[in-house]
């Protein structure tokens, strides 16, 4: 899920079994693929992929993304451009 309860956005889980959230990794508005493999966060506008078991993030794409305009798809990650937004 994300919060700001370490004060600034991140992405956070909470184990199965229960417990205090773990913090994931910086960002918001992340979304897992289909296979359960990688996490897709948004981070400041950019967007960025990391092992769901965690390890280093990577860069996706250059194209700057505004909150939660990105779905991830079996086919691969769909865009949506702000205009359609109106």
């Amino acid at each position: 899920y994300s919060s700001m309860r370490s004060g600034e956005p991140a992405i956070w889980r909470i184990p199965a079994r229960g417990g205090a959230p773990i913090l994931v990794t910086t960002g918001h508005h992340a979304q897992e693929s289909f296979d359960g493999s990688t996490l897709f966060i948004n981070d400041a506008g950019t967007l960025w992929s990391m092992p769901t078991r965690g390890g280093p993030r990577t860069r996706v794409h250059d194209y700057r993304i505004n909150r939660a305009n990105f779905r991830v798809h079996r086919n691969g990650i769909y865009f949506l451009h702000e205009r359609t937004l109106y």
